[in-house]
């Protein structure tokens, strides 16, 4: 679905869900672009983000993360990708339409209920790539409160049920990772570019690459924290397991000498007190003995 904005300064076409018959459109407004760039936006398959400049214009692929819930309720990181055809007077942005967000952006430059408007297309094209960035603070927040969960409740939580969480945790984190690595040359290229329209669009482009550098490093110092938490959880595990191994060895040593002496009374053989005119005091001997025993082994098992 194609709609277009278009006034003095400049015309922004929003494409989602594109389709061939999109670029037939373009082409009747005088929008020609190379075959391989648009092969690359209806291609089914993501592609790398990258960004090729033409005479005429400059072709940019993005990729952001957005979050997904799967079908048992576990929120997933996924990867959206935001096409540009960027030129001297026009931008053309092409997404899905999971990305709501930028529609309803188009929807308020179009309705003209946006307080300060872009003058020029590199503004615009600023103002886009900003909000997109900007999307990617609650995800950061989301990751930050699923691990300081983790930290407050692992105690009073199933092991397996733990294991789980930070195993969703630490994909979403590389996933995080390496969707924010390469969008770091793309801003790169934009702050070496010397023939854009606005002076000093420099700085602002290394405003968004200093952005996406201080989330690769809280992915990094959250990745850190995660895998502490995880060895902490693991020495936790282990010491219950080693806790349990010792309370089931202690049953073996006590109850070992017992069974032996009470085995010997089940035989058709003469022993102690079998034969005693009070067999219940001879009973309460041979209890009396066991206890002994189990109070001594308790003794040298809690010393050891």
């Amino acid at each position: 679905m194609l709609d277009v904005i278009s006034n003095d300064k400049l015309t922004w076409f929003d494409i989602v869900d594109v389709t061939e018959d999109d670029f037939y459109t373009l082409n009747k407004y005088n929008y020609d672009f190379h075959e391989l760039d648009k092969k690359d936006c209806l291609s089914i398959e993501q592609c790398r983000p990258k960004i090729e400049q033409y005479d005429d214009y400059r072709f940019v692929i993005t990729h952001f993360p957005v979050e997904k819930k799967d079908n048992k309720g576990s929120i997933r990181l996924s990867m959206n990708e935001l096409y540009f055809f960027w030129g001297e007077n026009y931008l053309i942005t092409i997404h899905s339409s999971e990305m709501s967000w930028l529609t309803n952006y188009f929807k308020q430059e179009k309705n003209g209920t946006i307080k300060k408007s872009p003058q020029s297309v590199d503004q615009l094209l600023y103002a886009i790539l900003q909000n997109v960035v900007s999307q990617m603070r609650p995800i950061m927040s989301n990751i930050r409160y699923g691990i300081e969960k983790i930290d407050d409740n692992y105690g009073n939580e199933r092991p397996e049920d733990v294991i789980k969480q930070i195993s969703e945790l630490r994909r979403n984190i590389i996933f995080l990772q390496s969707t924010l690595k390469p969008q770091k040359n793309i801003f790169a290229a934009f702050e070496k570019m010397q023939d854009q329209q606005e002076k000093n669009m420099d700085a602002y482009w290394g405003n968004i690459g200093d952005f996406l550098g201080k989330m690769m490093d809280m992915a990094e110092d959250d990745q850190e924290l995660l895998e502490g938490l995880y060895s902490s959880i693991d020495t936790l595990l282990t010491f219950r397991t080693n806790k349990i191994m010792k309370i089931l060895a202690m049953i073996t040593v006590i109850s070992l000498p017992l069974t032996t002496i009470s085995g010997f009374y089940g035989m058709n053989v003469p022993l102690p007190f079998q034969n005693s005119i009070n067999a219940i005091w001879g009973i309460i001997s041979v209890m009396v003995i066991f206890c002994v025993i189990a109070v001594v082994l308790l003794i040298k098992i809690n010393k050891n």
